[in-house]
């Protein structure tokens, strides 16, 4: 049996079949006699001739795929491809049909198809078995009818079927062995890659197969270079003609695998209008005097030839590895010679780190591109999850996950967000209904600390894990919000909730929803799998502030809306709050530094303020010497009193017994609980917060000792200027407002109802 059957054109008949595949149509010529065969199959007469007819049908679905992929390897540079689907490869007695064959120098691709008019979910077991099974088979019948060996890639692509979980997992299985599953937006992904890069793109899909893999066929590329530095901080100097860095060499995504993201990370860091200026300057001759700076992320090896005190001269070979080198400043200058035909006589001067370790290049990359004009901070934020992709810096790493989480809000069919978030990468075209910010979405997530591993709220043991547990919680929690005012948040920007302030707003509640869970509930309720507990809770809990959203007027939304300031979104977060905060506690984490309070009520007087001051110093130390016995009982005085506070009551009773000699007996007879009423304010909130108090005390107050301290502290002004009447005018309508409202949540704390 022969090797091949079928037909594989190249050069002018590749060209000649590109224009047939192009076409949505089949045509072909046939006798006047045999039309009415045709007419019974479908064909319909195009143009009539004295003894033959012009007919054409038109393609169906699994051969208009076929054509589409066909075309994509066509553009992006391979030489040698299949004629039709009649080509078969041998496989020892038997054979295999090939539906796209495409070569070039060094690398054969082997293509399955499968199509299908309406979307459905097929499982391609039979399929995946039935071309591992061939493939060795297919490999061997290849190299004996070319008499060279090539590096072979079975790919399997797909429109309109999903495959199965299980079918994507056995393909992750054999990544190894050279086979792959494209579902259709992958395979669109290099097609828009091939309409910015053409042939270059295969390259790019080189790196992306083989990452880590020898360079096949290439030309080990040696060049003169200076080598600097010391130990693991050595750098290189060298010119070199940009095809060889763009040869699969060079690369500047950062190590995704997912087609579509690197996609987006070439569309965010070439701009396809600059790109065309540096080309035009190339083709006029133009050059480039600084440097492009990148990082070997595989290790290259020098030989030395002379020295000159730090500085070494030797010859450079590169690792023939794909994608060896990541461009860290200077990709417009280096692309910019694609397509140029100038790429191979040009010479690039290039300063390239050694293994540099990816917290430094990432902190290369954002530092030498804030500084240029074009990076916005929304690109850099675009550009995390690319520059921070392997760091082991923890802070890079949440930034990385920050990104990618609102992405994944906006990316995801189910999600509240689903395109709706602006991508400084993405065209407008492609973003009409996107209105929020990519920036502002990523600083809500942030400045809230939802994922910061040490406030274990969403983090998930790494930063990884997390993009997926907060993806699901917050999408819920959106989309419960969303659910509760539909007529609002479907007006986008102008209305409120899905406006860009009203986002950032929900977020700082979503921090205090979590929080309250956490406290008075269990993190559980909104991490475990089956969100339905959470989403019922969020509805349950912030019912009364959706309603208080609702209730209000179109222009008080507006105004809530045009505060863009970080501490006016504070502010009117604080005021959403306040009725709930002072009912359950919801959001007081939120008042920890102070903050907006509404004012000292109308009804009340500076006379009966002063009563509630002096009740609530009195019923503190009644409720602490209460909780202390409770816990240490008999020896509360002993293990609940700190030694610093009992010299100060100490201190206290010998000056009284200085001044008052005749009281000595009655104070040294006095119970200890009667003592308590020598401290300070300020000793109230450390028996408090204590250390081996503070189990017993939490559950009455909050978690956060900060909250506490706080309270105290306006508390303790309030007091300290109503028990100095000479002292009140000194006192602000705001400190006024934070020691009252203080009080009076100090005072619910501890059970008092007024």
């Amino acid at each position: 049996m022969l090797d091949i059957s079928g037909n594989i054109v190249k050069e002018g008949d590749l060209e000649r079949i590109t224009r047939l595949k192009t076409k949505s149509i089949i045509e072909i010529t046939v006798d006047k006699p045999l039309a009415l065969k045709y007419k019974e199959e479908g064909w319909q007469i195009k143009k009539e001739y004295t003894r033959s007819l012009k007919i054409f049908k038109n393609k169906t679905v699994d051969v208009l795929f076929e054509d589409e992929v066909w075309l994509l390897f066509k553009k992006m540079g391979f030489k040698e491809m299949n004629k039709n689907r009649q080509l078969k490869v041998s496989v020892g007695s038997d054979s295999r049909q090939i539906d796209v064959f495409a070569k070039d120098e060094t690398h054969i691709f082997l293509i399955e198809c499968k199509s299908s008019e309406e979307v459905s979910k097929k499982d391609l077991s039979k399929d995946i078995r039935e071309i591992l099974q061939m493939k060795e088979g297919i490999i061997k019948s290849l190299r004996n009818y070319y008499a060279k060996d090539y590096h072979f890639t079975f790919l399997l692509l797909t429109k309109n079927v999903e495959p199965t979980q299980n079918n994507l997992e056995i393909a992750k299985e054999n990544l190894q062995k050279d086979f792959y599953i494209w579902k259709y937006e992958e395979f669109q992904s290099y097609k828009e890659l091939s309409n910015q890069f053409g042939d270059h793109t295969r390259y790019i899909l080189y790196s992306i197969l083989f990452e880590n893999r020898k360079l096949a066929g290439i030309d080990t590329v040696k060049i003169p270079a200076i080598r600097g530095g010391k130990g693991d901080n050595k750098y290189y100097y060298f010119v070199i003609q940009p095809e060889k860095l763009l040869n699969g060499v060079a690369y500047i995504h950062r190590r995704e695998k997912n087609p579509r993201e690197i996609k987006y990370t070439y569309q965010r860091m070439l701009n396809k209008s600059r790109l065309e200026r540096i080309k035009e300057f190339i083709r006029r001759g133009g050059y480039f005097a600084n440097n492009i700076i990148m990082n070997f992320t595989s290790k290259p090896t020098f030989n030395k030839r002379d020295e000159i005190g730090d500085i070494v001269l030797g010859t450079l070979t590169f690792p023939r590895i794909y994608g060896s080198a990541w461009v860290i400043d200077g990709q417009h200058r280096l692309y910019g010679y694609l397509d140029s035909g100038k790429s191979t006589d040009a010479f690039l001067p290039v300063l390239a780190f050694d293994n540099m370790v990816v917290k430094e290049q990432a902190k290369l990359f954002v530092d030498i591109n804030k500084e240029q004009k074009p990076v916005s901070v929304g690109l850099l934020w675009d550009l995390y999850p690319d520059i921070y992709k392997d760091s082991a810096d923890l802070k890079q790493q949440e930034l990385r996950a920050i990104s990618l989480i609102v992405k994944k809000l906006n990316s995801e069919k189910k999600s509240p967000l689903y395109n709706l978030v602006k991508l400084p990468s993405q065209s407008k075209d492609t973003q009409k209904w996107a209105h929020l910010t990519l920036t502002r979405l990523c600083i809500a997530i942030k400045e809230n600390r939802l994922i910061k591993e040490k406030e274990y709220l969403l983090f998930d043991e790494s930063y990884d894990k997390t993009i997926d547990t907060a993806f699901e919680v917050i999408k819920e929690y959106l989309g419960t919000i969303s659910k509760s005012f539909p007529e609002d948040w479907d007006k986008a920007e102008k209305g409120f909730l899905c406006s860009n302030i009203g986002i950032r707003i929900l977020f700082n509640i979503l921090r205090q929803l979590l929080k309250y869970l956490e406290f008075y509930e269990d993190k559980s309720v909104y991490l475990a799998k089956n969100k339905d507990r959470f989403n019922d809770k969020t509805k349950e809990i912030l019912g009364p502030i959706i309603e208080k959203i609702k209730n209000m007027t179109p222009e008080e939304r507006n105004k809530i809306r045009r505060d863009t300031n970080r501490e006016l979104i504070v502010e009117n977060t604080q005021k959403l709050l306040w009725d709930l905060k002072q009912k359950t506690n919801f959001g007081i984490e939120l008042w920890r530094k102070g903050g907006w309070n509404p004012g000292i009520p109308k009804e009340e007087n500076d006379e009966r303020i002063k009563k509630l001051i002096e009740e609530t110093e009195i019923e503190l130390k009644t409720f602490i010497v209460q909780e202390l016995k409770l816990l240490y009982g008999e020896g509360w005085w002993k293990n609940g009193i700190p030694s610093d506070t009992k010299k100060y009551i100490d201190d206290i009773v010998k000056k009284e017994i200085s001044k008052s000699p005749w009281k000595e007996n009655e104070l040294k007879a006095e119970p200890v609980e009667e003592r308590l009423r020598f401290v300070s304010i300020a000793h109230l909130k450390d028996l408090i917060i204590l250390k081996n108090n503070w189990g017993q005390f939490e559950r009455y107050f909050a978690k956060d000792k900060e909250i506490i301290s706080t309270a105290f502290k306006f508390y303790k002004a309030i007091r300290d200027k109503y028990m100095h009447s000479d002292r009140l005018k000194d006192l602000t309508e705001i400190d006024k407002g934070l020691g009252y409202w203080n009080m009076k949540w100090l005072r619910r704390c501890i059970g008092l109802t007024n």
